[in-house]
């Protein structure tokens, strides 16, 4: 039964939504260690919209832009 339970959150549109931003996330981790990264400021920022990103109205439908 618990897998049926984690298949689905996984394949609804929220799980699939998160399962994007943990992997935006991970992608831009060293950023967050490397204070002369190119366009650091920017990813910081993104990075937090991708945290907050859940919590917002545009959850899961519009997803945060990297500028």
């Amino acid at each position: 039964m618990s897998w049926s339970i984690a298949n689905k959150q996984d394949t609804d549109s929220a799980g699939l939504a998160r399962a994007w931003r943990d992997m935006e996330l991970a992608a831009t981790d060293q950023v967050s260690y490397i204070l002369d990264w190119p366009n650091r400021d920017n990813i910081i920022s993104y990075r937090q919209a991708l945290r907050e990103w859940p919590s917002t109205s545009n959850f899961p439908g519009t997803r945060p832009e990297l500028s």
